[in-house]
């Protein structure tokens, strides 16, 4: 199984593709091992998730990584019998398939059919066979990894399966074949794992002089709502977006108090104008912009009888932090049925970050191994900056990356005055912290404090595992 060991090895180093092709690989069987001991689709499927949660944030303790498959079968038995001490409320494999949508009567019936056939077949095995048949038939392994898997003998697999094969119906395996080939039940859960793990943006940090002034005008002009009530001797203050499912708390702002008279900004030296860093997406942009000129903000002029097309603007907050705002949905950004926030009756959410880089494409290459990010688009010509979007499901992607190549020295960091460190600038919310900065640290990536540490140009970055209302879930 060296795919297995090629795969643990580059997926300790953060690498999600890798992991998600273990998933993929391994999916059907984890569920069917799953199923096989609490007897009930949706249990099972919750276990086969939990079980691959459970291998990511432990692999670093997978000494022989060729044992990947019979590790993954210990986690997965052990969560299942555990799960079937534990009282709870199941779904029937029948009424499991009546939920879903998009088939027709005549499909869900035949589908619940052969799949209690296939299930009733296997369950009426002894173990040993049923392990072994469950390993080759339904996980799809060779007889001699489902050896592996079980840890017995090549001989002793192929008699355990060839007496299954004795015992069931011909028709059965045809059955079978189509099953796995037609379920998808493989990039169903690959899409949930890696929901779960792949890191997205949970906090924006930003520097400002007056604390109190710059909550305030982040509530008046985005809508961006204080977390907890305010005291005088707060050093820094966490705000957060709400409104539709998609908008809530993605990403936080959270504001640092500080002399550091750095801001979140730079120069688009090839072009001469200053780069937005934070991009707000608005579903009237015009609306918006009047709204900004009206209260005083430091908003770029605009003729809108000239450009009557363009699909954004730039302005500054009150301390001199750049932004940006646009009405043009990008990859995962969510779709026009989103209702307006009634929060504020522009802003939605953060739409992109902008990051300034020295070399396009090696900071391209390093955002998508660190992150797994992927490129909008392929290059075309005199590349001069790019899109990334965070892919682990078709709902990430809020907000997008957008690298800028310039040689301005400006980065994305800023130091806290009062407590002396450099602040990170972007936080990286990720279930398993560890693992993820292990494989930082193991690829030298320049660390800061515990859980910090900077791209190749010098910007600040950081991981956590702390979470705020909405930032996990329906996202």
């Amino acid at each position: 199984m060296c795919d297995d060991i090629e795969r643990v090895q580059a997926a300790l180093l953060g690498d999600w593709e890798a992991f998600g092709a273990i998933v993929r690989k391994y999916a059907n069987v984890v569920h069917a091992v799953a199923y096989e001991v609490v007897r009930d689709y949706h249990t099972a499927q919750d276990i086969a998730q939990e079980a691959f949660l459970k291998a990511h944030m432990n692999m670093h303790s997978l000494k022989n990584p060729e044992k990947l498959g019979s590790w993954l079968y210990s986690i997965v038995r052990r969560l299942s019998l555990n799960a079937l001490r534990t009282e709870g409320r199941y779904t029937s494999l029948e009424a499991a398939f009546d939920l879903q949508t998009g088939q027709s009567v005549e499909e869900l019936v035949l589908q619940r059919d052969v799949r209690r056939k296939v299930f009733d077949a296997l369950n009426s095995l002894k173990e040993p066979q049923r392990l072994a048949s469950t390993l080759h038939y339904v996980g799809g392994f060779t007889i001699k990894e489902t050896a592996e898997i079980l840890d017995i003998s090549i001989d002793a697999a192929e008699s355990r399966i060839r007496r299954s094969k004795d015992s069931l119906k011909k028709e059965l395996f045809v059955l079978m074949d189509g099953l796995m080939k037609n379920d998808g039940f493989e990039q169903n859960i690959e899409r949930e794992v890696l929901r779960a793990i792949v890191p997205r943006i949970a906090t924006i940090e930003i520097p400002v002089f007056d604390l109190r002034r710059a909550v305030e005008w982040y509530g008046d002009m985005l809508g961006a709502k204080l977390q907890g009530e305010w005291n005088d001797e707060w050093k820094s203050a966490m705000l957060h977006f709400q409104g539709g499912s998609g908008a809530i708390g993605v990403p936080s702002i959270y504001l640092v108090k500080t002399e550091d008279k750095r801001r979140l900004t730079f120069k688009n030296t090839r072009h001469g104008y200053i780069q937005s860093v934070i991009d707000l997406y608005t579903h009237d942009l015009k609306g918006y912009y009047r709204f900004l000129k009206e209260r005083g903000v430091d908003v770029n002029e605009i003729d809108w009888e000239q450009e009557p097309n363009r699909q954004g603007f730039g302005f500054r907050d009150c301390d001199g932090n750049s932004f940006g705002v646009c009405n043009v949905e990008l990859t995962g950004q969510g779709g026009g049925s989103q209702e307006t926030p009634k929060a504020h009756p522009f802003v939605w959410r953060v739409a992109g970050v902008e990051i300034p880089v020295t070399d396009l494409k090696k900071a391209v290459a390093w955002y998508t191994v660190t992150f797994g990010m992927k490129v909008l688009g392929e290059p075309e010509g005199d590349w001069e900056a790019a899109m990334l979007y965070l892919d682990g499901g078709e709902r990430l992607g809020v907000p997008n990356f957008y690298l800028v190549e310039t040689q301005d020295e400006q980065r994305l960091a800023f130091v806290n005055s009062y407590a002396n460190v450099t602040h990170s600038v972007i936080d990286f919310y990720t279930a398993n912290v560890e693992p993820m900065l292990t494989g930082l640290r193991t690829r030298k990536v320049k660390m800061n404090g515990a859980s910090g540490f900077f791209d190749p140009d010098g910007n600040s970055l950081a991981i956590c595992s702390a979470v705020h209302r909405g930032q996990v879930s329906n996202y």
